[in-house]
This record gives C-alpha cells, sequence and structure tokens, in this order.
C-alpha cells in the first residue's frame, strides 16, 4: 500500500483483532474492535454510523445526519492513539494486535489521539497476547501453519514485529523479508507458552470443581483456575500450582472473564458464590 505522496501523514497507534483461525487469502486478517475489516492493500476510509446509533465517545454530540467523516461536532472517523499507553490505559494492548497506523486527508487532532478521514497500517507488532486471543497457542505448532498465519500479517507489506519479556525482535521486513533473528524467538516463545498449556491439561480428571451459573461454559482448566480464585490464591500463586505459565494465565482469566460476562474477580467471586454446590 502506497500512501498518496502529496501528503504528509500523521503516525498514530491502534490495535486490532486477529482473525488468526478463520484467516484464508480472499479474507482480511485484521479488524477492529467495532468488527470493521482492515483489507491488505487497500486504504481504510472512514463512514459515519453515528446516524444508526453507534457513539464511540461518551459524552459527545451526535450528527444524526448523512455527512463526511470525520466530523468535529460527530464522533465518527478512524482512531487512532498518541501513543501506546493511551491504547494501554484504554485496555487494548492486552486483547489484539497493537501497531502504527498512516493517518491522513481530514484527521481531527484530540487530547489522546486522532480521528482521521483514511488509515493504514504502518507496523503491527505481535504479542502472546495477541496470538493467545487469535487462537494461534491452541494450534499445533507445525512450521507451515505458522508461517502461513505470519504471511496473513506481511500481506499488509508493513513490517512486523514481535515483542516478548520487554524485547521486541522484527519478524518480517518489507524491504527483505522474514528476518531469521525474529523468527527463532517467536517459535521459542510460542512453545514454551503453549507446551505448559498443553500440560495443564491433566487437570480434566479433577472431580472438586465449583458449580455455578454459567459454570458449563468454562472448561476443567478454567473451572480450576476459578476454585483457586474464589479461595484467595494470587496469579502467581495459581500458576504455580497449575503449572500454567504467567502469560498464559493472564489470558486464561480474560477468556474467563469474557465467558461469564464479567470484568472483575470481584464479580467472579460474587458469581461463584451465588450457587456453588461442591468446591
Amino acid at each position: 500500500m502506497n500512501i498518496p505522496d502529496y501528503v504528509a501523514p500523521i503516525v498514530g497507534y491502534r490495535a486490532w483483532q486477529w482473525n488468526c483461525t478463520g484467516w484464508n487469502p480472499h479474507s482480511a486478517p485484521l479488524k477492529s474492535f467495532n468488527d470493521e475489516w482492515w483489507l491488505p492493500g487497500r486504504t481504510i476510509a472512514a463512514i459515519c454510523t453515528a446516524s444508526s446509533g453507534w457513539a464511540p465517545v461518551r459524552g459527545a454530540e451526535v450528527v444524526h445526519a448523512r455527512h463526511e467523516a470525520p466530523q468535529a461536532a460527530c464522533t465518527c472517523g478512524i482512531y487512532a492513539a498518541k501513543s501506546f499507553d493511551h491504547l494501554r490505559d484504554q485496555g487494548y494492548l492486552g486483547r489484539g494486535i497493537r501497531g502504527e497506523v498512516y493517518l491522513w486527508g481530514k484527521v481531527i487532532e484530540h487530547r489522546s489521539g486522532w480521528r482521521a478521514q483514511f488509515a493504514y497500517p504502518k507496523s503491527l507488532v505481535l504479542s502472546p497476547e495477541s496470538l493467545l486471543f487469535g487462537g494461534f497457542a491452541q494450534l499445533e505448532l507445525r512450521n507451515a501453519e505458522l508461517m502461513t498465519y505470519l504471511d496473513s500479517l506481511t500481506a499488509y507489506g508493513a513490517d512486523v514485529f514481535w515483542a516478548y519479556e520487554n524485547q521486541q525482535t522484527i519478524l518480517w521486513n518489507s524491504r527483505s523479508g522474514y528476518e531469521t533473528v525474529g523468527l527463532e524467538s517467536l517459535h521459542d516463545a510460542l512453545r514454551r507458552e503453549s507446551s505448559v498449556m498443553w500440560e495443564a491439561d491433566g487437570l480434566r480428571s479433577d472431580t472438586h470443581l465449583p458449580v455455578f451459573k454459567g459454570s458449563s461454559r468454562l472448561s476443567a482448566r478454567e473451572l480450576k483456575i476459578v476454585k483457586y480464585l474464589a479461595q484467595g490464591l494470587t496469579n502467581r500463586e495459581i500458576s504455580q500450582r497449575t503449572g500454567i505459565g504467567h502469560l498464559t494465565m493472564k489470558n486464561c482469566l480474560f477468556r474467563i472473564f469474557d465467558k461469564l460476562g464479567v470484568s472483575s474477580r470481584l464479580e467472579l467471586l460474587s458469581l461463584t458464590l451465588s450457587k456453588t454446590s461442591r468446591c
């Protein structure tokens, strides 16, 4: 994707969902958190959906009429933050692929970011969290599978990085292709994270698991984690007892919260106490 040479694009920061397990060469691997697909090689153009009642900014005035996006008096536009810290504060970094994004056309600036008329990814950053939420760590780690899913990201023509244990290495360079050091780091990390997760499948034989509203949606491993949470154990203590890696543990909690429709440990504890027939 070539940015028009007659504009000086702004570089912002954002996160996407990674549709890695459902990707095929005819679909898009990335979509925004409002379910808008970002197609490789094609500029994404803002369209106002406020007239249908969708308002991403609380308290903002919404223009209920068809108009070019973005507008200062509306909430429309392609959103990007001014830093990864702003994305983290909004809760996006742990639930998708992060990266830099080019913004151009009409751009409206806010305190922590922008709303733009046009956008396209500049760089993409993979992390253990994005792999787990994409469903990748639940696949067998055959090299062909790994490269297939990475190829889905390289289709954007943007540099792809791997972030793990406070280090960031380049996986794919838009000029030279795949980088050996980055691929080796990704392979090693994914093996470690997935191995401890599969080792924890031995928990399925545990017959003393909690029963409560919604518990049927959880796996045996997830129920075991809920049991330890209800006993007041910390993430680190649960990791030690179950053999689940620390990063995998965090992502298991996210999935448990999503399945049960809760957003905190306190809400989860209240749910487990509402009707528990065995512990």
